[in-house]
């Protein structure tokens, strides 16, 4: 099912290399514990390069040039970062959303009622697809980002990304297929949108400042136009991260509260604890892909492994959530632990993300605050009919 992946993961990671350090994918995955991740996850000079996943990436997904593949602490890295933050990440999420979905823009009307059609007077288990939900949660997203309301006929084109783009987590083991055209298509619909964009003005504006010369060099350096490279950069991120992650955490949103009566009166008792004890349990985001520094040994089922520097390591930010010794009877929903701000759901313990804290989670999703807005805000009216328990 499509929140129970993490249990899914959990089978082929913790339990089946019995917490032992073991192969993954052309990497290493480190020790399933919340000690390990939360190390890896806040080193501040995390080694990446361009891998998704433990594999090697792809020019189909995502350009190399992108922060996700700079190391924490670079110029590029750091400078992206900032620059985003002041373009749009830092206030995206502080105005509220209108009340009700019809009152959105009326030329997607149609195109809402279309995608709602499962959702509106839903009865029983007769519940929206993530690709229906993706048609309200992409609209919010983009527009808040790029201050931009997409058009039906745009809107339909991007969505399509939350079913193919989101296989870019594979990276090169899917290049070379039929999938790369279907990709590239859509990530071209995705940076025309962006073009004319008050977003894509604030940009150009941005990287003409002193304080973000590494980017404007690193983009500069790309084949194509420097404004073609900084847009489609976070508009994939914004995708793969932000429409796709955010769809993921509220289908389950959607689906636990169908699925358990008493999550109704738990998710409007506290819209934010509820969605982040459910990433805790049911992450988007499986793991992170660091690279070793230097060579080290570990001992894997009693043997010593030595493992040269520039080794894909995975960090599982979905099994240290799940650590017994951090998260007491982890299987439990619990939407009122103490340590909420252990979550390492974001890429980073959860009350780093929450400040923004750039020192204590260097690589944290700089989207949180919008993403679980965004969650709570179509969650709660596609679960409107529903009584508490």
């Amino acid at each position: 099912a499509n929140d129970r992946h993490t249990d899914a993961f959990m089978v082929l990671t913790a339990w089946a290399t019995c917490g032992e350090t073991s192969p993954f994918h052309s990497g290493m995955s480190a020790q399933p514990q919340y000690a390990t991740t939360a190390r890896i996850a806040g080193d501040l000079h995390q080694r990446r390069e361009y891998f998704m996943g433990g594999v090697v990436g792809t020019d189909m997904c995502f350009d190399k040039s992108l922060s996700l593949f700079h190391s924490s602490g670079s110029p590029e890295h750091t400078q992206m970062r900032q620059m985003w933050d002041e373009v749009t990440m830092k206030t995206m999420h502080v105005e509220d959303f209108a009340t009700d979905f019809a009152d959105m823009d009326p030329s997607n009307s149609s195109w809402l009622t279309q995608a709602s059609r499962t959702a509106k007077d839903m009865v029983g288990r007769d519940l929206p697809s993530q690709e229906e939900i993706a048609n309200f949660v992409l609209p919010l997203i983009l527009g808040r980002i790029w201050d931009k309301t997409p058009t039906k006929e745009e809107a339909q084109a991007m969505v399509q990304y939350k079913t193919w783009g989101a296989l870019c987590i594979m990276g090169g083991l899917i290049d070379n297929t039929p999938l790369r055209w279907k990709i590239l298509s859509i990530r071209k619909s995705l940076l025309e949108f962006a073009r004319d964009s008050p977003g894509a003005k604030k940009m150009a504006v941005a990287l003409e400042k002193p304080e973000y010369s590494a980017v404007k060099s690193l983009y500069e350096a790309q084949p194509r136009p420097m404004m073609d490279t900084a847009l489609q950069n976070l508009m994939d991120a914004s995708m793969f991260a932000g429409v796709v992650g955010t769809t993921d955490m509220t289908t389950k949103c959607v689906e636990y509260q169908y699925e358990f009566p008493s999550h109704v009166g738990m998710f409007r008792k506290s819209p934010t604890l509820y969605l982040w004890e459910m990433m805790r349990l049911q992450s988007a985001v499986m793991a992170g892909t660091s690279i070793t520094r230097e060579p080290y040994v570990v001992k894997s089922y009693l043997e010593e492994v030595r493992v040269p520097a520039g080794t894909p390591l995975a960090y599982l930010n979905a099994v240290g959530n799940r650590d017994p010794k951090v998260f007491p009877e982890p299987e439990k929903f619990d939407m009122d632990r103490p340590n909420w701000g252990q979550n390492l759901a974001w890429n980073g313990e959860l009350h780093f993300v929450v400040e923004r804290n750039y020192t204590g989670a260097p690589r944290h999703c700089p989207g949180h605050d919008l993403s679980v807005k965004v969650a709570e805000h179509v969650c709660r009216y596609l679960t409107r009919s529903l009584a508490p328990a």
